[in-house]
């Protein structure tokens, strides 16, 4: 079993009836129904089947809404996470956030980063600098599999994605020397970045709609319903290795060894030339 699971049981089910009550009571959790898709929630499920009988004065939905509760509401800490009453529960934003917080001798402290006026809502973001230059479609596909929920943010759903340009198709057939004629990619030097491409799509998401076109190039003035199958199918599984790779490297720190093993390198050929130098 995930040890940091079953640690996170024994730390709720050793505490004083009194706190369960409120902590249960004070933090979002989300409905394990909803993310039944999700590995993380299938594991806590395994957990909660394994350790129910060992706490019998806990049903197996409290502990489930335990698990839930402390998977998106705690905070590393230097010694393990905990859950704040007020820092646990502000509003994430993909964009630019308001708030950063600080641990300062086991206190959680929210930190503005702007003036901010009375009312204001305060945001943070559940996200890397890494995951924050992601397309929004990655973005949030990371957000639901480790925090629990469909992001909503404005970023995310009304701003063009300009996380996501993709050469535009209509302006690169006016360019002859654009695509490779061996494999019909981008060539290079545009690949690369070392020429500027032609024109870049961009996702507008409020254009999409059923029959609208969301896909929209600021030189050519082209609008597409979808992207072009090349460009389309390998998206999302390009930009998960990418992602993937660079999470390994800034996690164990291995630039150099990816770097000899050239797998870094032929992946970002691979993408360049099928997605541009995004």
């Amino acid at each position: 079993l995930p040890g940091s699971l079953v640690a996170r049981l024994l730390a709720f089910t050793s505490a004083s009836k009194p706190a369960q009550a409120e902590f249960l009571a004070s933090v979002m959790a989300p409905d394990p129904a909803q993310f039944s898709d999700v590995k993380a929630v299938q594991r806590m499920r395994d957990v909660v089947e394994v350790c129910a009988p060992h706490f019998p004065g806990h049903t197996p939905a409290q502990l489930m809404r335990a698990l839930m509760a402390l998977e998106v509401n705690a905070h590393a800490l230097t010694a393990g996470a905990g859950v704040f009453k007020g820092g646990s529960k502000l509003a994430h934003t993909c964009g630019r956030f308001n708030t950063a917080y600080e641990e300062r001798g086991g206190q959680l402290v929210q930190v503005a980063q702007r003036d901010l006026p009375a009312g204001a809502v305060l945001t943070t973001s559940y996200v890397s600098d890494l995951h924050r230059v992601m397309s929004a479609p990655a973005r949030r596909r990371h957000l639901r599999a480790n925090f629990l929920f469909d992001c909503g943010c404005t970023v995310c759903t009304t701003e063009p994605d300009h996380y996501r340009g993709l050469p535009c198709p209509v302006c690169l057939s006016k360019s002859p020397d654009a695509l490779d004629e061996r494999t019909g990619l981008l060539a290079l030097g545009y690949a690369l970045g070392r020429r500027p491409l032609p024109g870049v799509l961009l996702w507008h998401p409020e254009h999409a709609v059923p029959g609208g076109r969301p896909w929209r190039c600021s030189s050519c003035k082209a609008a597409l319903e979808a992207l072009p199958s090349v460009m389309g199918g390998a998206e999302e599984e390009l930009e998960r290795e990418v992602c993937d790779l660079l999470a390994l490297s800034e996690r164990f720190a291995l630039h150099s060894i990816i770097g000899s093993t050239g797998r870094g390198e032929a992946l970002h050929a691979r993408a360049s030339s099928t997605l541009g130098p995004r």
